[in-house]
């Protein structure tokens, strides 16, 4: 019998052609490269095969916590699957911060620079909620200086 190894480079090199530019290109390769159904990685990460489609054919992003459960169901670091967004996403309070205070900010001021509201931005710099991908597209060339 080939060792746990043996299967994985097999299975590497099966899928060697598969992209992997996108967040969802690299869920499914992955996936694939571990011989792993979607039922079984879905299974593993308590999300429905519906939502696992979606996000390996680019359809949908996962949100930051569901992207932590999928890794671990895929024993891959985390970091393999960041693009930008996640990237800022999971430092996000102190790039927020970084940034006000670099530009003398409040709340309110930076609120208002941002076009959101004060309590979000606050829920931001706090940890207490991720900023979606979609605020992050059309903020990030305030915040990042882009």
């Amino acid at each position: 019998m080939p060792s746990y190894f043996a299967t994985i480079h097999f299975y590497n090199e099966k899928y060697s052609y598969l992209p992997d530019a996108t967040v969802g290109e690299k869920i499914r390769k992955i996936r694939l490269i571990k011989n792993m159904s979607q039922e079984e990685l879905c299974s593993k990460s308590g999300i429905r095969r519906g939502t696992l489609d979606t996000f390996e054919f680019n359809e949908a992003y996962p949100s930051p916590i569901t992207l932590i459960r999928i890794a671990k169901a895929l024993n891959e670091p985390i970091e393999y699957f960041f693009d930008n967004y996640y990237k800022f996403v999971f430092i996000q309070s102190e790039i927020l911060k970084k940034w006000r205070n670099k530009n003398k900010l409040s709340i309110r001021s930076a609120a208002k620079v941002l076009d959101i509201n004060e309590k979000t931005l606050w829920q931001w710099e706090n940890n207490i909620c991720y900023m979606n991908r979609v605020t992050y597209e059309k903020v990030k060339h305030i915040i990042l200086n882009e």
